[in-house]
């Protein structure tokens, strides 16, 4: 028997012998979590695939096994029909028309991570195709209260993916070891796992380091949060007391925000407001949730019923202005940020509070410390977005553009020159292997 050879031709060869092409996944993945509910036939397909899937060696738990799929993007031609498009006005000439190809197929292969699991009774293929961008083959849907779609919609992509899967899985038993060569080679680094120093990464992207109004201010802020010094508390919370400091707060966010040139909300308390309302209204004006009627602004138990749901909220920001007495005797302000990406905003707001002697506590202040000293590393991830601070050890994380991105849309973030300079200086993290039953 020949020697498998896993290289472009081969992977080229396989997916056009079945019908496979890239836009079939990408344009199944833009649902955001499509599932295909097989029964009969298709069903009996798919526990035929997971069989043969276990001559490899299980990768977690409900029995997964996971590798990759290199699936080539149509040519022009399988794409669609240019003189037709140009008669019908949507082109104006066969240039035009094959840079929307090049646009829409940007690479010559699209790396589908390919996912198998079985978890008591359901059995589960896994497509994912890209950020926040996935679809499901699957005999039991993940959603109690969804109505399924026939499997008899999806036949188009059915009879193309079984054989395809049933053929390739005995082509890399021939050579696991190859395959997972090429893997390890050809994977493009932006779905890659791995990290980079920040200071490295700072001298590459210098706008990427964050920027803070007052920096020494927002350190001593924040050592006093890391190393649980917050030097004062409040023996009660009331309505009209969390009001005032939330009214800090977002007058720094929205200050901060202004900067930037972002469209924000601007409450201005009218002159007729008493002093003592003046906060109640303008967080009425400027949060996210209303104040009950009949609600005693001065009482902590009335606090206790408000303080419930996006209260806490600067606008849409996910910076959250909280008041809570889990963080030591008496109550503390608590600032805390979800994601890394808003944390110079953030630390503006937590050091807007300290300025004005708030008992304050700030959320992951170690890890917005090395941001602002430029310490430890930042995390490559294949989707930033809703990157919550505490899903890793790094206190910050990116998602690298493509190669193509970067040689063709250089002025939307990272040029080619900026990317290969990242490519080179990161730690890359080894993908994991398909391993044979022995």
């Amino acid at each position: 028997m020949d020697k498998i050879m896993f290289n472009k031709e081969f992977f080229a060869g396989l997916a056009k012998k079945h019908g496979l092409y890239s836009t079939m996944f990408k344009n199944l993945g833009h649902g955001h979590g499509t599932e295909i509910i097989v029964e009969e036939k298709y069903f009996d397909r798919l526990v035929q695939i997971q069989n043969k899937l276990e001559r490899f060696s299980v990768m977690g738990d409900d029995e997964k096994r996971a590798f990759y799929l290199v699936v080539p993007r149509p040519s022009p031609e399988e794409w669609g029909n240019c003189d037709e498009d140009i008669a019908l006005g949507e082109y104006e000439s066969r240039k035009e028309w094959l840079e929307n190809w090049e646009d829409m197929n940007p690479s010559e292969f699209k790396w589908v991570h390919f996912i198998s699991g079985r978890y008591k009774e359901t059995r589960t293929l896994l497509f994912n195709t890209g950020a926040l961008s996935y679809f499901t083959i699957s005999n039991a849907s993940a959603y109690e209260n969804r109505r399924p779609i026939s499997c008899n919609e999806y036949r188009w992509f059915l009879d193309a993916i079984f054989p395809y899967l049933d053929e390739l899985v005995d082509l890399i038993q021939q050579d696991v070891d190859g395959f997972n060569d090429y893997v390890a080679e050809h994977l493009p680094y932006n779905i890659r796992k791995g990290v980079i120093s920040r200071k490295m990464l700072h001298q590459i992207l210098p706008d990427r380091k964050i920027r803070i109004q007052d920096e020494a201010l927002a350190i001593e802020a924040l050592e006093s949060s890391a190393d649980d010094a917050v030097p004062s508390s409040l023996e009660k919370m009331t309505i009209r007391t969390y009001c005032k400091y939330y009214r800090i707060a977002n007058e720094a966010y929205v200050l901060n925000m202004s900067k930037i040139g972002a469209d924000v909300h601007t409450t201005v308390v009218p002159d007729t407001i008493p002093e003592n309302d003046r906060d109640v209204y303008y967080y009425v004006h400027a949060g996210l949730k209303h104040v009950e009627d009949g609600l005693d602004y001065d009482s902590q138990e009335d606090f206790l019923k408000f303080a419930v749901g996006h209260y806490s909220e600067l606008e849409f920001s996910r910076i959250n202005i909280l008041a809570s007495d889990n963080f030591g005797p008496g109550w503390k302000i608590v600032v805390s940020s979800s994601y890394s990406a808003y944390a110079d905003t953030a630390i503006d707001v937590a050091t807007a509070l300290y300025r004005a002697g708030t008992p304050l506590y700030v959320m992951y202040a170690d890890r917005y410390l090395q941001l602002i000293r430029e310490e430890g590393n930042v995390r490559f991830v294949s989707c930033s977005f809703h990157d919550y601070m505490s899903h890793h050890e790094e206190a910050s994380v990116m998602t690298l553009p493509s190669e193509y991105q970067c040689r063709k849309y250089p002025e939307e973030g990272i040029d080619i020159e900026q990317y290969e300079k990242i490519v080179s200086s990161a730690h890359w993290e080894e993908e994991e292997r398909l391993l044979l039953c022995r």
